[in-house]
């Protein structure tokens, strides 16, 4: 079992008790207490708020409420200015095991002006996670941004090598409605590299890290052996299961999915009255299964393997998907050998014209 809990910001002393309240609840009625438990992820929002004892009093209610029978990886997103880095080593020793940063650019003005404010530059990052005791950090990047060419990023990636981190996240721009930078791309004052241009930066990312011993084994995910997240290998991995707990969270448990109310004070209030805050549950459903099998292990480098549908499903892939299956290996987006079926590097780039034919 893993679970994942979201930050959020009415009081945090409320926040916590309604969190931990929702836990002994979807334990209990999820039947969840006799599963072993994996790994714990503190993200959304900024969970790096609380206090280093909020979230040793988190982390003491999962163990609790679950079976523990080996070491559990207990991931908190820390927010990268200095007051989130003087806390790491109180978070430490109450238990947290990774730390990931949101850092987004190597570049202070790029982070000042689209995402972060003003953070701490990544070098200082790295040491005070370093120093705080931590051997498995990651940090966050976006490309394509406004104004970046390919020769930028290459050299970008090259600062990024040079930080030594266990593992990388590292995600294409995505342009959300109603932000700033929809607003500013739409005023003419900035402006997205060309499509072909952020092929180009997604190839020297993937020939860069993999060169430096980064193995991306998830499309936005690279790791050096050893490190790869238990988490993120549990959101991609089909048939895993996972527990949210906290305003926005989702979760999927024995085929089941819901999502939480995402209005943190919504959520405080409902548990305090003894109301539900789960939305939108789907019961466990065939079709979807196959498809979400096909679209999460592809996103995975090691692919899908067409034996364990045909034993879990008692069909082969090629008759359930044969529109999907064949334009994709007839444009050279899949390749195939004995054992499995997977993207290859220009399937990589094509990922979301691929898995939009699934659904």
């Amino acid at each position: 079992m893993n679970v994942a809990l979201r930050g959020t910001r009415p009081s945090f002393a409320r926040y916590v008790e309604a969190v931990e309240a929702e836990l002994r609840g979807r334990v209990g009625k999820e039947g969840l207490g006799g599963r072993p438990l994996r790994s714990i992820y503190f993200g959304g929002g900024t969970p790096s708020l609380l206090s280093p004892e909020a979230i040793r009093c988190l982390v003491k209610s999962i163990r609790e409420s679950v079976r523990t029978s080996g070491p559990v990886e207990v991931t908190l997103e820390v927010f990268p200015d200095e007051s989130g880095l003087a806390k790491l080593q109180d978070f430490r020793d109450v238990g947290v095991t990774r730390v990931s940063f949101g850092m987004q650019s190597m570049f202070a003005d790029v982070r000042e002006a689209l995402w972060r404010g003003r953070s701490a530059v990544p070098g200082r990052v790295v040491q005070a996670a370093s120093e705080a005791g931590f051997n498995n950090v990651s940090l966050d990047f976006i490309y394509g941004r406004p104004g970046q060419t390919a020769e930028s990023w290459r050299s970008e990636l090259g600062e990024i090598v040079n930080l030594g981190l266990a593992h990388l996240s590292i995600y294409m721009l995505s342009v959300e409605e109603d932000t700033p930078l929809v607003r500013l791309l739409a005023s003419g004052r900035m402006a997205v590299p060309e499509e072909d241009a952020v092929a180009r930066m997604a190839l020297d990312m993937w020939s860069v890290l993999g060169d430096a011993g980064y193995r991306p084994y998830e499309i936005s995910n690279f790791a050096r052996p050893g490190f790869e997240c238990l988490h993120n290998l549990a959101y991609w991995t089909p048939g895993a299961e996972y527990l949210g707990i906290g305003a926005g969270a989702h979760s999927c448990v024995g085929g089941a999915r819901w999502e939480n109310l995402a209005d943190p004070f919504e959520y405080v209030a409902h548990i305090a009255r003894g109301e539900s805050v789960e939305l939108n549950r789907q019961a466990a459903d065939r079709e979807r299964e196959m498809r979400e099998y096909l679209y999460l292990g592809l996103r995975r480098d090691t692919g899908v393997s067409p034996s364990w549908f045909r034993d879990h499903f008692g069909r082969d892939l090629e008759d359930v998907f044969p529109a999907v299956m064949s334009a994709a290996i007839e444009r050279k987006w899949m390749e195939a050998d004995s054992s499995s079926l997977r993207l290859t590097p220009r399937g990589r780039l094509m990922s979301d014209a691929v898995f939009r034919d699934l659904f």
